[in-house]
């Protein structure tokens, strides 16, 4: 229990899944990456992290999963197709 007036705690996020595909240091080039995906019918998206050296890396992800076994059924289906893939926590 928490304390008469004490400020309501935030819920713990979710954990949530996805794949990550690849990691480009040009913006341009996982856009042209995300595309070359899109016109093979999958939805990716992108996701910029910027390192501890301020370098900014875009990260090509796919798919957003509730459960560890359904993310990791997902990248077999993208290795069957020859696309590898990384499961990872969406950040």
């Amino acid at each position: 229990p928490q304390p008469a007036g004490a400020p309501p705690r935030a819920a713990a996020k979710p954990l949530r899944y996805t794949l990550q595909l690849s990691s480009f240091s040009k913006q341009q080039d996982a856009k042209q990456f995300a595309d070359s995906l899109v016109s093979q019918g999958f939805e990716p998206f992108l996701v910029s992290h910027t390192l501890a050296n301020k370098n900014v890396w875009y990260r090509v992800r796919l798919g957003r999963f509730a459960k560890l076994d359904a993310a990791q059924q997902a990248k077999q289906l993208l290795a069957r197709a020859d696309i590898p893939a990384w499961v990872t926590t969406d950040d």
